[in-house]
């Protein structure tokens, strides 16, 4: 019986090893191993909609992007302080951070009213549409004349109406990113009058007629969708006050267009096709440009208006050369140690030299791959994470050498081969 779980854990050890050694072989592992061996190279693992990636590397084997924001403690409200907003810009950009996926990052505050933000592996363009905006969220109702049409206001200053049921009365000047509106008389470019969408309808609750329909009355659960033409969608969820609003909004505006801002800057306008009540769709975006505007509504608006005072990318501070020559020199380390285990012991140290083999692959394993609850989304790995793992590859050696000392004492004191493996493990294992 005991034969039999010892084949079951040998087994289990041995699918698990190679498992893991699937996992963590490099992509091109002629940079540390002999190039003049033809080693497999590529991804070369796909388990259902799983791609192999690469380690996840830190600012000091990546590189990444250095940024330092800057808040307007003078937009501040009179009760709030600066320590408070500062303290609450932190916390909110590390949510960003860590919901995007970014890890090792190192966000500090620089004075009083300044934070500095290291990204590794992260473009400055992908930095600051993730970090540098405040993200609020608005939505906008066109002004219309007692015909129903929508008031635009010209270079000149003065006003002119354009039709505005069916959509296309408003679009988005490329120049200024704002909108815009054309005299059907003239041609002339204008700037439609807005007003925040709000509830106005005699159904709407008296407590919140007046509350503008903006970004922090939705619930923390933008997704971010495929469409079939290959683009992008977020989809937005209300609470039930967002909720109400969004209901009377689009209740009276069939046919409209209805605008939505990020940060003053429009994003989309789309035109009112049916009441709806809790759920909206911002269309048209990138797979990026999707990701970035799901963190950032899902993680909430920044509680101050943060500018951003500096910015530089990040070279890696050791460089790729370095990199591949710490790797070799650990891998030569290993082996230098598995080579000696095999003198010494011979055929115990062959043992113990596989035991090595699997304790390296699977540990390896684990930081790549992540640990559900501390590292989801695998481990960063440093220069020092690299050195810290081979001293435990020499600390897992110290306690076979323990084994193997106590097996030899124990054969010299006339015990039989099997009593004395049985003995060296026993009475090593509290060392």
């Amino acid at each position: 019986m005991r034969r039999r779980v010892n084949l079951w854990v040998l087994a289990f050890i041995a699918l698990l090893t190679a498992f893991s050694v699937a996992v963590v072989w490099p992509d091109k592992p002629d940079r540390y191993l002999p190039s003049f061996i033809p080693w497999p190279s590529g991804s070369g693992l796909h388990v259902g909609g799983l791609e192999r990636h690469g380690m996840r590397l830190g600012l000091d084997l990546k590189g990444g992007t250095y940024v330092l924001l800057e808040a307007d403690a003078a937009a501040l409200p009179p009760d709030v302080s600066i320590d408070t907003a500062m303290e609450g810009a932190k916390r909110i950009i590390e949510n960003r951070v860590n919901a995007f996926g970014v890890s090792e990052t190192e966000i500090q505050r620089e004075n009083v009213n300044r934070l500095s933000v290291q990204l590794p592996g992260i473009s400055p363009e992908q930095a600051l549409n993730l970090i540098g905006k405040t993200a609020v969220l608005e939505f906008w109702e066109p002004v219309l004349d007692q015909q129903g049409n929508i008031l635009c206001t010209g270079a000149d200053g003065k006003q002119f109406s354009v039709q505005g049921t069916g959509g296309g009365a408003i679009t988005k000047d490329p120049a200024t990113g704002q909108a815009s509106c054309r005299d059907p008389a003239t041609g002339a470019p204008g700037t439609p009058v807005l007003t925040p969408a709000t509830c106005k309808g005699a159904d709407c609750d008296p407590t919140i007629k007046g509350i503008p329909l903006t970004g922090s009355l939705l619930k923390p659960s933008s997704q971010v969708e495929q469409t079939q033409g290959g683009g992008f969608q977020v989809t937005l969820e209300f609470n039930s006050t967002g909720g109400q609003i969004f209901r009377d909004v689009t209740g009276r505006l069939v046919g409209y267009q209805v605008l939505i801002t990020l940060d003053n800057e429009l994003i989309t306008f789309p035109t009112v096709q049916q009441q709806l009540s809790q759920n909206a769709v911002i269309t048209g975006l990138d797979r990026n440009e999707a990701k970035t505007l799901q963190v950032q509504l899902n993680s909430g608006a920044l509680p101050v208006a943060m500018q951003v005072v500096q910015q530089n990318e990040v070279d890696a501070t050791l460089g790729d050369d370095t990199v591949r020559h710490a790797v070799q020199a650990g891998l030569i380390g290993i082996l230098a140690v598995m080579a000696f285990m095999i003198l010494y012991y011979r055929l115990p140290g062959v043992v113990a030299s596989l035991a090595l083999f699997v304790y390296a692959s699977v540990v390896l394993m684990i930081l790549k791959v992540g640990v559900p609850v501390m590292a989801p989304q695998g481990f960063t790995i440093t220069l020092a994470g690299i050195a810290a793992f081979v001293l435990s590859v020499g600390m897992a050696v110290d306690a076979n050498i323990l084994v193997f000392e106590r097996m030899k004492e124990e054969l010299r004191a006339g015990r039989s081969l099997p009593l004395a493996i049985e003995a060296g493990f026993d009475r090593a294992w509290p060392s």
